[in-house]
């Protein structure tokens, strides 16, 4: 016997019509959405405008991304500004002129990467920011009245275990939702991030780091012949883990039924990892709505890179406790997803002479045993 269509049942079948409207609408290719956008300084050598005008990208040996956002938090411990001037007090370069040295020593970019906000005091402050040290590279997302996203909110909490998050975006309960800078859309932002990257350069490894990790830049390029040599083309610290199955727990899995056991697949750690140029190009270059989002972005990453097939490797150096001769990134895992006091951290370890000391004199950096070995 067929049940009788319930308000709420055309309520969700009304949200979900409105979401894909939505998305199908939305343009994640980065391109400056208006003419004032132009007047931050990216500090990248090319606007996305000018690269889609190209036939020829210019060939770097790394991009390295670093992936910060606008404080909205009071807590000391969320203050992107802060993180991104302790970043620059130790391992990111502090002028457009120590960005442009990197780049012509290296061929490697190294940038900041942000998104858009509807406050324009956080806008001013960030442009004073930029033209003060550059480093930045802006993405652009359409944005959607937050009444839409109230309503599709709403609507995907009420059927959590019967709808598929095709996307996951947090809401607010007035004005616009700046989709780029929410926790729930960082994989929107690492596409838009990848797809800008991809369309204006040609890097042989793309680098995705977060704002409370301490890097060894001077070491990635021994790493990339390593990993060339490998020719791997997702790197990172691999793990697996609980599948989260109730919403009252942290990293909670919508769609854990369809993951089948108790556990994830293998997948990186998501605080940094690595993408070859060619994963990173499938990865920008696939059809909307042709791959599965899941709730947190480390795992939906993972499970494009099998759906894509590529080569795996469990790069040990990149989640570090403490600064060693090997050491590729520092970092409190897994007591923390980062830094566990990233501001005062960063300073304490770069005072260390283990974190600032050269890649060994042969030109290498020793790797670690992995935990998971590939059979590939």
């Amino acid at each position: 016997m067929s049940r009788p269509i319930s308000l709420l049942a055309l309520l969700c079948g009304v949200g979900i019509f409105v979401l894909l409207i939505s998305l199908a609408q939305t343009d994640l290719t980065g391109v400056p959405a208006d003419s004032s956008s132009s007047d931050l300084r990216q500090s990248v050598s090319h606007t996305s405008v000018l690269a889609k005008q190209q036939n020829d990208k210019r060939q770097l040996l790394a991009f390295i991304g670093v992936q910060t956002g606008f404080t909205i938090s009071t807590e000391a411990k969320y203050n992107y500004k802060a993180r991104r001037a302790a970043l620059r007090a130790t391992w990111f370069p502090d002028s457009q002129e120590g960005l442009d040295r990197l780049e012509r020593d290296t061929n490697m970019l190294i940038r900041f990467i942000i998104g858009r906000t509807s406050n324009d005091t956080k806008e001013a402050e960030l442009m004073t920011e930029s033209n003060e040290h550059g480093g930045f590279l802006r993405l652009d997302l359409e944005v959607l009245p937050a009444i839409i996203w109230s309503l599709l909110s709403a609507l995907l909490l009420i059927t959590a275990n019967h709808l598929c998050y095709y996307c996951c975006f947090c809401c607010s309960t007035s004005g616009t939702v700046d989709l780029q800078e929410q926790y729930n859309s960082l994989t929107n932002k690492t596409v838009a991030f990848l797809q800008l990257v991809t369309s204006i350069y040609e890097p042989q490894y793309i680098v995705k780091a977060d704002d409370d990790v301490y890097l060894r830049v001077d070491r990635i390029p021994y790493a990339v012949k390593q990993w060339s040599t490998f020719q791997s083309d997702y790197i990172g610290c691999m793990k697996t883990g609980r599948i989260m199955t109730s919403p009252e727990w942290r990293w909670y899995e919508p769609q854990h039924a369809v993951l089948g056991g108790g556990e994830y697949f293998t997948h990186a750690w998501g605080s940094i990892y690595v993408l070859s140029g060619n994963a990173a190009l499938r990865v920008a270059q696939m059809p909307t709505g042709s791959l599965r989002f899941f709730a947190n972005e480390d795992v939906t990453l993972g499970s494009w890179m099998l759906a894509f097939n590529v080569r795996h490797f469990d790069d040990r150096r990149l989640c570090d406790a403490w600064c060693t001769s090997s050491s590729l990134a520092v970092y409190n895992i897994p007591e923390c997803s980062g830094l566990c006091n990233p501001v005062e951290d960063l300073v304490h370890l770069h005072a260390q002479s283990d974190c600032v000391s050269p890649a060994l004199t042969d030109g290498s950096v020793p790797l670690l045993p992995p935990i998971f070995r590939f059979n590939q």
